[in-house]
């Protein structure tokens, strides 16, 4: 419900394209995106060499989209390379909306549900933590840019301190 919610509502150049949803007898049973033929950034660097102005324009695009939804007081929650998906011209966009929640610190304990990848997770996602932020978008994000610089996972481990 949350990405058919979002999807209704919000649209950005760097988020992929939604079209329309399918409906079987007044239920709603899938949707309709723009087709990305590179997959995501994680199949598209294992099938293609990349330079640096795909990495800044990629990174540009997804600082942007990340922008966007925090202008609307939006939190993705789930940014990794597998969900940022790429077009037949090479142009990156951000996907996966599911994640997706409008920051409300009366909402916390739906916001540290376990989601998303391990090790693009901030922090406060992966504790119990009563409340997250746009940080957590922001963390992602900086692991996003250590992946396309490096083309692997950068492994952090959290050591908690009672």
């Amino acid at each position: 419900q949350h990405e058919i919610d979002f999807c209704s509502i919000y649209c950005h150049r760097c988020l992929t394209r939604f079209y329309c949803f399918v409906k079987d007898n007044y239920r709603i049973c899938g949707e309709i995106y723009e087709f990305m033929s590179n997959r995501n950034l994680n199949v598209f660097f294992q099938n293609n060499t990349t330079n640096d102005i795909f990495n800044i324009i990629a990174y540009s695009r997804i600082f942007q989209g990340i922008d966007y939804l925090h202008s609307n007081s939006l939190i993705h929650r789930d940014l990794r390379p597998f969900i940022n998906l790429v077009d037949n011209d090479n142009i990156p966009y951000i996907a996966d909306y599911d994640t997706v929640r409008l920051l409300d610190p009366k909402s916390a304990d739906e916001m540290t549900e376990d989601i998303g990848e391990y090790t693009y997770t901030s922090p406060e996602q992966q504790t119990d933590s009563s409340f997250v932020s746009f940080q957590a978008d922001i963390y992602s994000f900086g692991q996003i840019i250590y992946f396309l610089y490096e083309k692997k996972i950068l492994i952090v481990k959290i050591i908690l301190i009672l």
